[in-house]
């Protein structure tokens, strides 16, 4: 039980992360020792240029591409299969299932196959979430919620524009009711005008959700719109982070001062 006035336990909870690719000479440090901490229904900015390690943050969280070393806690359990835990298997994948991703490119993230209200669908079945009959209407539900019409459940991913592609997706995320989510450059393959958009209906949900945000990304305007605190990641590591204000407005690492510099 935790004294009155007590900060609450942060959500989720990233130390030492280490991820690397290849072996011997060719070994490649994409993650090296990123530390830290993110609360409840708060969003966190994880920025730097191209190759710089904070999309490998994200899926190494997730469990999409496998830590070398280091823990993650989220709700409190450990996630990462490098660490010691004696989560059972059920119990580690029922807590996986409320940290979901939304991709760059939506037309990538859908079955081209697979009618949108089927791709919604699928994941609420596979965690048993609810019966195959409520399935449909619970996936019209989520699009309406996400800002398109009930009856794109019976569409095609090519049949919707790249803004309503990626609205299916976040609903599709939010099918297995999650808590958390790994936003990796969610607006970067959409056109300008539809950005501010999609930025706007996940700061809604979050609001109405208390839904928590990794978001990443290289434009500095759009992790400032969406984000509390910042981390600035330079060739695998962290080397600034704190409130985003502060970080953003008095830098105190050259390389922030540089990102700051090549957005003007």
């Amino acid at each position: 039980m935790q004294p009155p006035n007590a900060a609450p336990s942060p959500l989720l909870v990233v130390r030492s992360l280490r991820v690397q690719f290849g072996r011997g000479a060719s070994l490649v440090r994409a993650v090296d020792d990123v530390s830290f901490s993110l609360a409840a229904g708060q969003t966190m900015g994880l920025v730097g240029e191209s190759g710089s390690g904070k999309s490998t943050v994200g899926r190494a969280i997730l469990g999409l591409v496998p830590a070398a070393s280091g823990s993650c806690t989220f709700e409190g359990k450990e996630v990462l299969a490098t660490s010691a835990s004696d989560l059972p298997a059920v119990a580690r994948r029922a807590l996986r299932r409320r940290m979901q991703i939304i991709f760059q490119d939506p037309a990538g993230s859908l079955n081209p196959r697979m009618r949108i209200g089927e791709a919604i669908a699928e994941p609420m079945l596979a965690h048993a979430l609810c019966a195959k009959a409520q399935a449909p209407e619970r996936a019209r539900e989520l699009l309406e919620r996400c800002g398109l019409q009930a009856a794109s459940a019976e569409k095609f991913p090519h049949e919707l524009s790249g803004g309503q592609k990626q609205r299916a997706v976040i609903a599709r995320a939010l099918a297995v009711q999650p808590t958390f989510l790994v936003c990796d450059e969610p607006t970067s393959a959409l056109d300008v005008s539809i950005q501010a958009q999609i930025l706007n209906l996940l700061k809604e949900l979050q609001r109405d959700l208390g839904l928590s945000y990794l978001f990443i990304s290289h434009d500095l305007a759009v992790v400032r719109h969406m984000s509390g605190t910042i981390a600035v990641m330079q060739r695998g590591q962290i080397v600034e982070q704190g409130e985003a204000t502060r970080v953003l407005e008095a830098p105190a690492h050259d390389y922030t001062r540089t990102l700051l510099g090549a957005a003007h």
